[in-house]
């Protein structure tokens, strides 16, 4: 018979083990994901539709709280999306908000609606959501960088490449 310390001391190790086991595991699941990251994921979103995002004025925007009130990076990434509807119309988001069928790009998570006068109906996802974020962060700095947006997309979209399931259906901009 196991005395109490043995059988927790036995425990333990059998737990350890197979936390050994699981993490060495994941390393499949990581080697996946690492495969992922370099494919072409242009072919996966052909058959879908780019939305039509017209820019909206930033001399007309009224700025509400929720973007007010964040860090003031958040307002330089809104008005990003205000301002490159061209570009944002092409980029994902990867958080899973499209599956609702309500966003269709990462635009969607800043701006609900440009009006033909320029002002903008904005939602309040963006600052909630770190990949919301950093996608569009990715996308500016790239732009910045001189990179096409085919080029901007494919880098998002590998990046994001464990995520690519919970993608929205936005399809890839024209070569």
């Amino acid at each position: 018979m196991l005395s109490r310390r043995r059988f927790l001391a036995v425990g333990f190790a059998s737990v350890g083990l197979a936390a050994t086991t699981a993490a060495c595991g994941s390393g499949s699941k990581r080697d996946a994901a690492s495969n992922r990251a370099t494919e072409d994921f242009s072919a996966r979103f052909a058959t879908y539709q780019a939305a039509d995002e017209p820019n909206g004025d930033l001399s007309k925007v009224v700025w509400p709280k929720f973007v007010t009130d964040a860090d003031p990076e958040v307002q330089r990434l809104y008005e990003f999306q205000v301002t490159h509807g061209e570009l944002t119309r092409y980029l994902p988001c990867f958080c899973g908000c499209g599956k609702d069928g309500v966003h269709r790009n990462n635009r969607d998570c800043y701006i609900k609606r440009v009006n033909a006068d320029g002002t903008v109906i904005f939602d309040s996802m963006g600052p909630t959501c770190g990949i919301c974020l950093g996608v569009t962060r990715d996308a500016m700095r790239m732009l910045d960088e001189g990179k096409s947006p085919r080029e901007i997309r494919a880098v998002i979209d590998r990046t994001y490449a464990d995520k690519i399931d919970l993608s929205t259906r936005t399809p890839y901009p024209p070569v």
